[in-house]
């Protein structure tokens, strides 16, 4: 499992968290920034705590084991009555190769 965790350190009254995602679209390794009309809610099989709409200051995903390789964005939105703000994050999942002892 994986952890994704967005924080917010001021706010009044506290904000309710939303996460999006999408699959990167990047060519190559160099810097690469998500197309701004490509987010789609969170597949059912990851889990947001606390559970959308909650209020609080931190929102965080758990990525279980069987999330798709392929590199993805998730982006976290934090909202309340005086505005909103978000952050993207970058996911690489990579497999370790075992070697044979034998």
């Amino acid at each position: 499992m994986a952890r994704v965790e967005c924080e917010v350190k001021k706010s009044y009254p506290n904000p309710v968290f939303e996460w999006f995602y999408q699959v990167s679209s990047c060519e190559d390794d160099s810097y690469c920034d998500p197309p701004g009309d490509s987010w789609k809610p969170l597949p059912e099989r990851i889990i947001v705590d606390p559970p959308k709409n909650q209020p609080g200051r931190i929102s965080r995903i758990i990525l279980p084991k069987n999330t798709p390789r392929e590199p993805t964005f998730y982006k976290c939105l934090a909202r309340n009555s005086r505005g909103s703000d978000s952050f993207i994050y970058e996911v690489l999942r990579y497999r370790r190769k075992c070697e044979r002892l034998f």
